[in-house]
């Protein structure tokens, strides 16, 4: 068995692997991450097992996209998942592991019962030295250490964006513009790593997308291939606040996405789900393509995608459940035949 040994980062991430053997549908492999810290004078070891990978079918995919846990080793505030619309791997960034949120989705897949004395406080520093070492663990083995990621093609294992999403609403942290730039720093850096320009992305419920500072990080994360996905649930109040069961109003939701997509690249997410076994009603779709519509006509070419999407996931209350697929594609394709932009169901 060989051993390589290699260090990886400015942080000194230290990588040590050995190979059992390989071939041309499997392979195994087992090694010790060595993260040495030089302002510590210390090295934290991380262990890791033996896996094989074998080859990949669909439905070992569809898992992998389903299997979007915030815990990830080591890592508090990084983890990363096989995501369906990034085509491959997004490093997710949880600037919420303390789960603040000012929304109570219904169909969320957190738990909020959690004691908040037990739970970690988001740290600036702590996220640096966690991309860091993320980065230079994906660049040794794409994370295949773990079984999330083993079985997969290749073309799934490629790094492909930067995206803060996690356990609560990312805008509501107060050093908010400064992990924008943060991430536009980690992206340059990883340039020469990856064929693609690295996507940054922010997930946003879009409360809080009209404040000053939180637009003072949106233009940094926009630069250079930075999106935001924001989200837009409903279409009449009533459904609104069944799915957000928060303070907010719908009509401030499409006031923020309107004046963000007239200086910010946009796309919009709508969880399309099931409340006490009913579909969402002709009368609430028409409503949401009506304000879908609004938002459209404020910037055409910055609006990039209206993404409807199911559960897949836990939730957070069990009288919520999935739409059928049909259903969804159906929406789809009405949809499209009211407002002039890309629509896709996922």
């Amino acid at each position: 068995m060989q051993s390589v040994k290699r260090k990886v980062g400015s942080t000194g991430h230290y990588f040590e692997s050995g190979f059992a053997h390989e071939h041309s549908c499997s392979h195994t492999l087992n090694f010790t991450l060595y993260s040495f810290f030089p302002k510590r004078n210390s090295y934290i070891d991380y262990e890791f097992v033996t896996f094989y990978i074998p080859c990949m079918s669909l439905e070992r995919l569809k898992k992998a996209w389903a299997d979007h846990g915030r815990q990830f080793g080591q890592y508090q505030f990084v983890y990363p998942v096989v995501s369906r619309r990034a085509g491959g791997i997004s490093l997710g960034i949880n600037l919420n592991p303390d789960l603040n949120c000012n929304f109570d989705c219904p169909y969320c897949q957190v738990d909020r019962t959690v004691a908040p004395e037990s739970l970690p406080i988001f740290s600036l520093a702590g996220l640096r030295t966690e991309l860091e070492l993320a980065v230079a663990h994906w660049q040794h083995n794409k994370f295949t250490d773990s079984p999330r990621f083993q079985g997969l093609a290749d073309s799934q294992l490629d790094l492909k964006d930067f995206c803060m999403s996690g356990d609560g609403e990312p805008t509501m942290v107060q050093d908010f513009a400064e992990v924008c730039g943060l991430l536009a720093e980690m992206q340059q850096s990883v340039a020469s790593l990856i064929p693609q320009e690295l996507k940054l992305v922010l997930i946003t419920n879009a409360t809080l997308l009209h404040k000053d500072s939180v637009r003072a990080g949106l233009a940094i994360l926009t630069q250079k291939n930075g999106e935001i996905w924001g989200k837009l649930d409903a279409g009449t109040e009533p459904w609104f606040k069944l799915m957000s069961r928060s303070r907010y109003t719908l009509d401030h939701i499409e006031a923020n996405l309107t004046s963000t997509v007239r200086d910010f690249p946009l796309r919009v997410q709508t969880m399309l789900c099931t409340k006490g076994n009913q579909l969402p009603s002709t009368n609430e779709l028409e409503a949401y393509a009506t304000r879908l519509k609004r938002i459209v006509a404020s910037n055409s070419k910055n609006l990039l995608e209206v993404q409807l999407y199911s559960i897949v996931r836990h939730t957070a209350t069990d009288d919520v459940g999935p739409v059928p697929a049909e259903f969804l594609a159906e929406t789809a394709a009405w949809l499209r035949t009211q407002v002039k932009v890309e629509i896709n169901p996922y």
